[in-house]
């Protein structure tokens, strides 16, 4: 007899949330799950990096950027240091221009003994004036009347054109005499200068440009130092020839006169300075911001003889200190106390210890 043994089929329930899968399938999912946050994480652990080197590149750009602007800044600035220097460099040039500009307003002061030259200026008051040495017009004087005095004094003066083969504008001109009758005259062992009077019809040609006659402007001590090296241009009637132009530099800006004209400072020039140079104008030529200036800074006096390049002219301070003594003032007030504090302080005592 046989036994037949049947197989029941028994449907299990799985209790919730337990999966159906076996153990390695379920340690499979959790290790993808685990992967998959460690993959989520470096993911975004990722992206804060790149971030943060984002920042720290742009930084460092800006940085970079700022370091770039300043080099750039710097080196326009020593540029600009640059250029301004190399415009205010005197050139060949400008000394033509200077020459040209100057030039018409140097006179040549004639007398029966010789000849000189003076240089136009005009005072604070509008008048106008020959300015040249004492010994140009000291007992070389033209009488023109009945009796021998210096009020009746004249002097020939011509004014060129530039042009040997045409004439000049020829006057005669008289001392300027002082209110207290004593002419406005320094002796040459003193401070060597003198004034001239231009007639009223000469002034009116002048203002009115019927004779050519440029403004000339004095040098300012009390704003700028006088330096050695700068270029200077003389002018005048050396041996009795026309307007004639030297060149050269300041050599020294305060040169004693010695025993000779113990009262005057001397500006020293290389620009040669001969017989019939005396009472012309020394200029100084500058550039200004890039503006080219031409200064007189002193009145032509002495050479040596025979040393071409070693000459003297009377310094701008002693001419307006002597003009402002005769009443012409050619400095402001302010300017002229500083030029009174500098004799007293630097010249004065000199004079009494020699």
């Amino acid at each position: 007899m046989s036994t037949h043994i049947e197989s029941k089929k028994t449907d299990r329930q799985e209790p919730h949330g337990v999966s159906h899968e076996s153990p390695q399938k379920r340690g499979g999912a959790t290790l993808r799950w685990v992967l998959a946050s460690l993959l989520g994480a470096g993911s975004a652990a990722g992206g804060g990096y790149l971030m943060y080197e984002n920042v720290q590149l742009r930084n460092n750009q800006d940085d970079m950027e700022r370091r770039l602007g300043d080099a750039h800044r710097s080196f326009q600035k020593e540029v600009d240091g640059v250029r301004g220097q190399l415009s205010d460099v005197v050139n060949l040039s400008d000394l033509d221009e200077a020459a040209e500009y100057v030039t018409p307003a140097t006179v040549r002061v004639e007398g029966p003994l010789g000849l000189g030259s003076g240089v136009i200026i005009t005072d604070r008051l509008g008048r106008m004036y020959i300015l040249t040495n004492g010994h140009v017009t000291e007992g070389n004087s033209f009488e023109r009347g009945d009796w021998n005095d210096f009020r009746d004094a004249v002097y020939k003066v011509t004014m060129y054109t530039g042009n040997d083969f045409k004439d000049g504008v020829s006057f005669d001109a008289a001392p300027v005499v002082q209110e207290d009758g004593t002419r406005a005259h320094s002796y040459s062992d003193k401070r060597d200068l003198a004034v001239l009077h231009i007639p009223p019809e000469i002034e009116r040609k002048i203002i009115q440009g019927e004779i050519r006659v440029p403004a000339i402007h004095l040098w300012n001590h009390a704003e700028d130092k006088l330096r050695v090296g700068t270029p200077v241009i003389a002018v005048g009637n050396p041996f009795g020839e026309r307007d004639h132009v030297s060149q050269g530099i300041i050599s020294h800006t305060h040169a004693s006169g010695g025993s000779l004209e113990p009262e005057n400072v001397f500006v020293r020039t290389t620009a040669p300075i001969n017989g019939g140079n005396s009472g012309g104008g020394l200029f100084a030529v500058v550039r200004e911001s890039g503006e080219l200036k031409v200064y007189l800074v002193g009145i032509n006096t002495w050479g040596y003889r025979g040393g071409d390049g070693v000459s003297g002219s009377i310094d701008m301070r002693i001419v307006a200190l002597e003009a402002e003594s005769w009443g012409i003032p050619l400095v402001s007030e302010e300017v002229l106390k500083n030029y009174q504090e500098w004799w007293e302080r630097d010249i004065k005592p000199r004079i009494q210890n020699d």
